[in-house]
C-alpha cells in the first residue's frame, strides 16, 4: 500500500513539475527560517541552565534612586554584603566576583599571552555555587592569595597540554605572579559567564580598601535553601545596607534576587551588567516571526495542495466509483503531504549548512544547531500540522462533493472556494505588508544609530594595547616617539568611547546635600583632542596646572542640570565632592558626547586625571594619512620599544560599532526573513491565481468574445488585487505602527515614524504583485476564447 502510495506522489509531482517546484521552495524557505530560528530559541533559553544548583542559586541586584531618578539598575554590590548575608537564616553559600575587561597581559617564561575574554576574581566559594568542570587541581585553593584557576584552552594556549600545569606560575598584568591552581574545563557556550582565568578574591590588590561606604563594584551570588521567603529575605538585605551606609539626603537603594537561570534572558532592563545579555523582548518578537512565516508558508502549502488536488478530481471520481473509501484518500494525501515536508525539511537543513546563510545567526543553526529531543519535537509537530492542513483541508472539500461533481470537475466554480482563497490571500498580504513595514523600522533606526553624529569622533584613531602604567617611562617614550611622525595627531591612554565606564561616585556640589550616582572617567591630557570632543567653557585639563593631577575635573553639560548651574560659565571653579571626601575644582564643561551606544541616554559625568592605564593606547592619524604605510610605522615604534610583546591593534569605529552587534544580526535576521515572506506571498499569489484563473477561464473568454481587450482584463484582475492589498495594509500597518513604536521606545534615541511607514510597504509590494500575476493573467488573456469554452464545458 505504502508502495503504492509513494509511485502515486511521484506520478503526481512530475504531471505538476512547475508548481510542485513553486511549493518545495516555498515550504524549504518557510521551513529553514523556523528551524534557525527554533534552534536559537533554545539555544538562549538554555542558558545557565547545566548548573545543578541553578534552582536555589539567585544573583543579587540593586537599584539606587536620587530624589526619585533611577541611577543604576545592575547586579553590583558592596563587598561585605556577602559576608553579613551569613548571618540569615537559610543562606547556604555566597561568593563573590570582580570582573576584568579583556585583554590582560599573562606572562610564561619570558613569553607573553593576552586574554580574549574577561577574567574575574572570585571567592573559592564561586566553583561551590557555580558547577564548572575541574579537570585538575582543588577549588579551595582559590582561598590563597596569588592563586588562579585556567581553563583548558587557555593551558593548551600558553602549555600546549592541560596535565602537569598545576603549580605553574605566571605573570600576571605586568608583575603580579600568580599560582596555577586548577584547570577547569572549557566554559559551555550557554554560560553567562565566559572566561579564560579565575583569580582569587584575596588577590585584588584594593580589596582591603574597601567597605560599605564606596566602592559598589562585587556581584554577588547567594546558594539558598528553598524555605527562604525571597522577598523578605530583598527587604533584609536593603535594611542591611541601610544600617551600614551613611545616605545622602534624597538618596535611596533597594535590593532584589535573580534566579541564575534569568540572568541571560531577563536582564534587559538593567542600565549595566558585567555579563554578556540575551534579549528575551527579541526571543520573543522573533517566535511571533517565525510562526507568521510558517503560517504564511502552510496557506500557501494548503492552497497549492488544493490545486493539485482538483486537477485529480476525475481519478478521486473514477476510485470512488469503484469503492474506495473516504478513509483511503485522506491516508494517501496525508502521506504525501509527509513525504513532502520531509523532503523540504532536509533541504532546509542543506541550505542553513551554507556559510552564507548561516553566519546571519550569532548560535549555530541547521546541521550545527540544537539537535534536542525537544527540537525534534517541535519540528515534527510542525511537519504535522502541515501535512495534516495540506492534507485534510481539499480533501474534506473534494470528498464532500457527488461522484457526478467530481467527474465534471463541477466544484471547481464554487463561490465558497473562491472566497477561501480570498481569505488565505489577504492573510499573507497582511503579513508581508507588516513584515515590509518593520523590516524599514528596524533598518532606519540602525542606521541612526551608525550614522547619528556622537559629539566624538572616532574615525581614523587607531587602538594599541597598552602594556603598561601612564607613569612608566617606556609609555612616554613611545607616546613622544609617534608624535614626531606628522601623521599621528595626537595620543591618549584614556578610557574610550564605546567602553562602559565602570567607575562610578557618589557626588555633589559644594553648599549642596543633593547628590547623585555619577561615571567618574579617568582621562590624561590628551584625551579631548584626541577624540575631538568639544569644550564649551573653561579649559582643558593640562599639565601646566600641577593641581589637576589631583584636584581638577571636567563634567559635561549633561550635569549642569543637576548641580544647578545656569551657564556652563557659572559652573567654572566651583567645588564638588567624590563620595563626600575627595574635593575637586571644575575648571571646565564639555560637550555631551555617546560614551556607549545611543540605546543609552548621555549621563551627568565627570571627567579626572587618570593615573593608571585603559587597556589601549589611542592613536589620532591625520586626515589622509590612515594607510598601511603609517600602521607599519607605528608598529615599528611598538616592536623597537615593547620588544617582548606582540603589536596589537583594532580600530576605534570597528570596536565602537560591536556595541551594535546584536542590533546588526536582529536587522539582517528580520530582512532575511521579511525577504522569505515576500517571496512566499509572491508563490503564493501566483499559484492562487493560476487557479482563479483556471476557474474564469470561460469569463475571460465571454468577455474577450463582447470585444473585451487584454489591458481590459488585466485592469479587472489588477483591480481585485489592488483592493486585497490596500484593505490588507489598511488592517495591517495600524498594528506594526503599535509594535514598532513600543519597540523603539527601548531607545534612548530612536527615529520618529513617518510618513514612510505607510507608503513604502504598499509601493514595494506593488510590483511584486504585478509580477506574480502578469504571467498568469496575459496566458489566459491571449488564450483562445473558443478553446477556454470548450474546457469549461
Amino acid at each position: 500500500m505504502l508502495k503504492n502510495y509513494l509511485r502515486t506522489f511521484i506520478q503526481d509531482t512530475k504531471k505538476n513539475l512547475t508548481i510542485s517546484v513553486v511549493s518545495m521552495i516555498g515550504i524549504t524557505l518557510a521551513l529553514a527560517a523556523f528551524i534557525a530560528i527554533l534552534q536559537v530559541l533554545i539555544f538562549e533559553s538554555s542558558f545557565d541552565k547545566f548548573h545543578s544548583n541553578k534552582d536555589n542559586v539567585y544573583r543579587v541586584l540593586s537599584t539606587s534612586y536620587a530624589d526619585g531618578e533611577l541611577e543604576n539598575y545592575w547586579p553590583c554590590v558592596p563587598k561585605l554584603m556577602g559576608e553579613y548575608c551569613k548571618d540569615y537564616s537559610g543562606v547556604q553559600d555566597f561568593a563573590r566576583t570582580l570582573e576584568n575587561w579583556p585583554g590582560v597581559n599573562v606572562a610564561f617564561d619570558q613569553k607573553y599571552f593576552r586574554t580574549t575574554e574577561r577574567s574575574y576574581y572570585v571567592d573559592a566559594s564561586f566553583l561551590d555555587v557555580m558547577n564548572f568542570e575541574i579537570l585538575h587541581g582543588n577549588k579551595s585553593s582559590l582561598k590563597n592569595i596569588n592563586t588562579c584557576f585556567i581553563t583548558e584552552s587557555f593551558s593548551q594556549k600558553i602549555f600546549g597540554q592541560v596535565d602537569n600545569v598545576v603549580g605553574k606560575v605566571l605573570s600576571w598584568n605586568e608583575g603580579t605572579e600568580v599560582t596555577i591552581g586548577g584547570v577547569l574545563k572549557d566554559i559551555p557556550q550557554n554560560s553567562s559567564f565566559q572566561f579564560e582565568i579565575l583569580l582569587s578574591m584575596e588577590t585584588f590588590p584594593y580589596l582591603r580598601n574597601m567597605d560599605w561606604e564606596n566602592n559598589t563594584v562585587f556581584g554577588l551570588f547567594l546558594k539558598l535553601d528553598k524555605s527562604v521567603n525571597l522577598n523578605s529575605f530583598s527587604h533584609w538585605l536593603t535594611q542591611l545596607h541601610y544600617d551600614n551606609h551613611n545616605f545622602e539626603a534624597g538618596r535611596k537603594v533597594k535590593y532584589e534576587l535573580q534566579p541564575i537561570d534569568d540572568m541571560h534572558l531577563r536582564s534587559g532592563k538593567l542600565t549595566y551588567d558585567y555579563l554578556d545579555r540575551g534579549n528575551l523582548e527579541l526571543m520573543h518578537f522573533l517566535l511571533l516571526v517565525s510562526i507568521s512565516i510558517v503560517v504564511i508558508s502552510l496557506i500557501n502549502y494548503v492552497n497549492i495542495s488544493s490545486t493539485k488536488l482538483f486537477n485529480r478530481t476525475k481519478e478521486v471520481g473514477i476510485r470512488k466509483l469503484f469503492g474506495a473509501v473516504k478513509a483511503s484518500f485522506v491516508k494517501q494525501f496525508f502521506l504525501e503531504s509527509v513525504i513532502f515536508n520531509v523532503i523540504c525539511a532536509l533541504a532546509a537543513f542543506v541550505l542553513l549548512s551554507i556559510p552564507q546563510i548561516s553566519n546571519l545567526f550569532d548560535a549555530g543553526v541547521g546541521a550545527n544547531g540544537d539537535l534536542s529531543l525537544t527540537f525534534f519535537t517541535v519540528l515534527l509537530s510542525v511537519i504535522f500540522i502541515s501535512s495534516l492542513s495540506a492534507s485534510a483541508v481539499p480533501s474534506v472539500a473534494i470528498l464532500s462533493y457527488s461522484l457526478s461533481a467530481l467527474l465534471k470537475g463541477e466544484m471547481v466554480r464554487k463561490q465558497k472556494v473562491v472566497n477561501a482563497n480570498t481569505l488565505f490571500i489577504s492573510i499573507q498580504l497582511f503579513l508581508c505588508v507588516g513584515f515590509i513595514a518593520l523590516t524599514f523600522t528596524i533598518f532606519k533606526q540602525f542606521d541612526f544609530m551608525v550614522n547619528n553624529d556622537l559629539g566624538v569622533k572616532i574615525e581614523s584613531v587607531l587602538l594599541v594595547t597598552d602594556k603598561v602604567e601612564l607613569e612608566d617611562r617606556r609609555s612616554k617614550n613611545f607616546r613622544s616617539e609617534l608624535l614626531n611622525y606628522p601623521e599621528v595627531q595626537s595620543v591618549t591612554s584614556s578610557y574610550v568611547p564605546g567602553k562602559q565606564v565602570l567607575t562610578t561616585k557618589v557626588v555633589n556640589k559644594e553648599g549642596s546635600q543633593k547628590s547623585i550616582m555619577m561615571n567618574a572617567t579617568q582621562i590624561d591630557y590628551d584625551y579631548l583632542e584626541t577624540f575631538s570632543i568639544k569644550l564649551i567653557a573653561g579649559r582643558n585639563l593640562s599639565e601646566e596646572y600641577p593641581s589637576d593631577r589631583n584636584g581638577g575635573a571636567l563634567i559635561n553639560r549633561s550635569a549642569l542640570d543637576f548641580f544647578d548651574f545656569k551657564t556652563p560659565e557659572e559652573a567654572l571653579n566651583k567645588r564638588i565632592f567624590f563620595d563626600g571626601v575627595k574635593t575637586y575644582t571644575i575648571v571646565g564643561v564639555i560637550d555631551d558626547f555617546h560614551q556607549v551606544s545611543l540605546k543609552d541616554k548621555i549621563e551627568p559625568s565627570t571627567y579626572v586625571y587618570q593615573k593608571w592605564p585603559s587597556g589601549y593606547f589611542s592613536i589620532k592619524i591625520q586626515p589622509g594619512s590612515f594607510n598601511q604605510q603609517t600602521i607599519s610605522r607605528i608598529k615599528a615604534v611598538y616592536d623597537r620599544i615593547y620588544p617582548e610583546f606582540s603589536f596589537d591593534y583594532q580600530l576605534l569605529e570597528e570596536q565602537y560599532l560591536a556595541q551594535y552587534r546584536q542590533d546588526k544580526v536582529f536587522n539582517k535576521i528580520i530582512s532575511a526573513l521579511s525577504f522569505i515572506a515576500i517571496v512566499l506571498c509572491c508563490l503564493g499569489l501566483w499559484t492562487m491565481t493560476e487557479f482563479n484563473l483556471r476557474k474564469k477561464a470561460k469569463e475571460i473568454a465571454v468577455r474577450k468574445v463582447l470585444g473585451a481587450t487584454i489591458w481590459n482584463i488585466f485592469e479587472v484582475h489588477l483591480k481585485y488585487y489592488g483592493i486585497l492589498l490596500l484593505v490588507s495594509a489598511i488592517l495591517s500597518l495600524p498594528l506594526v505602527y503599535f509594535i514598532s513604536d513600543n519597540w523603539l521606545d527601548n531607545y534612548a534615541y530612536r527615529i520618529s515614524i513617518g510618513n514612510w511607514f505607510f507608503i513604502l510597504p504598499v509601493l514595494i509590494l506593488l510590483p511584486f504583485i504585478l509580477l506574480s500575476i502578469i504571467r498568469s493573467i496575459y496566458v489566459a488573456a491571449i488564450r483562445s476564447p473558443i478553446e477556454s469554452i470548450r474546457a469549461d464545458a
